[in-house]
């Protein structure tokens, strides 16, 4: 339960994000194109496929850390949306 909360709090921060900064939606695409063209120099079956699936083909435990502008709004929906409390032992 508590994994598919956090899912769910932060993809709505990050496509709530989206829909407001449209030049940060413009980043991410071009960081898919940059890995998906880099990808198909490799493996020339990707050229011809939608997004859709080479998303699937492409975005992988391997390549995920190539993403550097998504991995930086994950974990800065992470940082607004925290999964865990912010406690402290100073006193306020």
């Amino acid at each position: 339960m508590a994994a598919s909360a956090t899912t769910q709090s932060v993809s709505q921060t990050i496509v709530s994000h989206l829909i407001k900064q449209s030049k940060d939606l413009s980043r991410i695409r071009n960081e898919f194109d940059s890995v998906k063209r880099r990808m198909c120099e490799e493996d020339s079956s990707l050229n011809n496929l939608p997004n859709e699936k080479a998303l699937d083909k492409i975005v992988n435990l391997e390549t995920v850390m190539d993403f550097e502008w998504l991995n930086r709004l994950i974990m800065e929906a992470l940082r607004i949306q925290s999964p865990t409390r912010i406690t402290s032992n100073m006193a306020a």
